[in-house]
């Protein structure tokens, strides 16, 4: 489970068109010219969308997508603690179970109730990778709303923060334990 060379985040390169004030489309830009994505292939489609939405009669604003939560969230990592941990799917996964728990501990569920969950968990056939992701985003926004939390303003909140307390993360990362089998108990880094 550790990185997978082959991994590249998903990258957006696209716009965001706006009509008459109402957000309407998010659209990739490079499948709309057929050609490799330059500067200037991209403000040939920007042109082309705002001539057809004039045509219209409509105001068009378009810009260009803001990179998502999930490309934000790898860039701060990769700059955080470097390519190699971001793509590390053991560390990732140690950090999300870290922050889970540490969420249901804010939220009072005691050690022995995680303890029986996690009996309950291993003790069933293991899950579809992609499934569980989905299942993990739906059962958050449902916890979210059960405690009148949004979600986006909350990990907007958190990328905020982390990203400018850069320095004092690494070293705090720096003394956390690894849970590997090759390394229980070592320092482990994000």
């Amino acid at each position: 489970m550790n990185a997978r060379p082959d991994f590249r985040p998903p990258v957006s390169r696209g716009v965001t068109v706006t009509v008459a004030g109402e957000r309407i489309l998010d659209i990739e830009t490079h499948p709309l010219s057929g050609a490799p994505m330059t500067p200037e292939n991209e403000a040939h489609v920007l042109w082309a969308i705002r001539h057809l939405a004039g045509f219209l009669g409509l105001p068009a604003i378009c810009e260009r997508a803001r990179p998502s939560f999930q490309e934000r969230v790898h860039a701060w990592v990769a700059e955080c603690f470097g390519e190699h941990s971001a793509q590390d799917r053991t560390e990732r996964v140690h950090r999300y179970l870290e922050e889970s728990l540490e969420l249901a501990q804010a939220l009072g569920c005691t050690e022995s109730e995680v303890m029986r969950m996690v009996r309950y968990v291993y003790s069933r056939p293991r899950g579809e990778v992609a499934q569980e992701i989905g299942g993990a985003m739906v059962t958050l926004a449902a916890l979210c709303a059960a405690n009148s939390c949004s979600m986006d303003v909350c990990g907007e909140q958190e990328l905020a923060r982390v990203l400018t307390r850069i320095e004092e993360i690494r070293a705090k990362q720096a003394r956390k334990p690894t849970f590997t089998s090759n390394g229980a108990g070592a320092p482990g880094a994000g």
